[in-house]
């Protein structure tokens, strides 16, 4: 009678231990929520493992595409948009019914569009904020703007030359190289010795490349251009490549010269 009841036993073991295990697969693939399990639920094999990796490296695409529409879009304004809609419906309209003038459109649209890319790709990475301390100051008290430049890029970006317009004039600032989330501020000043409205910015930059000497008769202020200075009969002697960018002579020294006088 014991053997029987031992191998009783030992069945209803092994039938509670199996159903035990099956109830703990039933559970875990119950709570799976992970993406092979949507897709292709409890399915295996070469088939299964080949939609799963479809499907990761279309996600992979998406994220780049969606990433490379970002920085398209936040520099593409609304008449760009415009025009790279105009362009395919020139031709297509153009060719189809022959007209000759929808066809030039389309080609100087696509020249337009081609010009503005290559001058998206030599963009500087900057941010540039303009901030003034002041709106409105007394007539001949000190007043200043200040320009801060961050780049907000991951590599080192080269130091650019940054032109503020002030007025009828121009303030010049040097812009440092700057690494990965670094930021430069400089302060410039803005004449109040007259009375009035006096127009700051829009900031621009400028990279420069090369070192040229020139060559003039004389120096005087000037109202008709932006940088306040005219020079006359000014001629480029040579190109200086012994001297670096940051050696270059700037409105700055044009001014010490004008305050200096004829004698010098």
């Amino acid at each position: 009678m014991s053997t029987p009841r031992a191998g009783q036993r030992g069945a209803s073991s092994r039938t509670t231990t199996a159903a035990h295990s099956d109830a703990l697969t039933l559970t875990g693939a119950a709570g799976l929520s992970n993406t092979r399990t949507r897709i292709v639920g409890a399915r295996e094999g070469v088939l299964a493992d080949s939609v799963i990796n479809i499907v990761r490296i279309a996600a992979l695409f998406g994220a780049a595409a969606g990433r490379i529409g970002a920085r398209i879009a936040s520099v593409v304004t609304p008449l760009g948009w415009v025009m790279l809609g105009v362009i395919p419906l020139s031709f297509l309209a153009g060719y189809v019914l022959g007209w000759t003038e929808l066809v030039v459109t389309g080609w100087a649209g696509l020249v337009l569009a081609l010009i503005a890319v290559l001058y998206l790709v030599g963009r500087s990475p900057f941010h540039v904020v303009l901030g003034l301390a002041h709106r409105r100051v007394v007539v001949g008290e000190p007043a200043h703007g200040i320009v801060t430049v961050d780049n907000p890029s991951s590599r080192r970006v080269l130091g650019v030359k940054v032109e503020i317009p002030v007025g009828h004039g121009l303030a010049e600032l040097a812009m440092p190289s700057l690494r990965k989330g670094a930021e430069y501020s400089q302060e410039f000043a803005i004449p109040t010795v007259r009375r009035g409205v006096i127009l700051v910015g829009p900031v621009r930059t400028v990279r420069p490349t090369m070192v040229f000497e020139l060559g003039f008769e004389g120096i005087n202020r000037s109202s008709r251009h932006k940088s306040g200075i005219a020079v006359r009969f000014p001629r480029m002697l040579r190109i200086r490549e012994d001297k670096p960018l940051h050696e270059a002579d700037t409105l700055d020294t044009l001014d010490a010269l004008l305050r200096a006088g004829p004698e010098s």
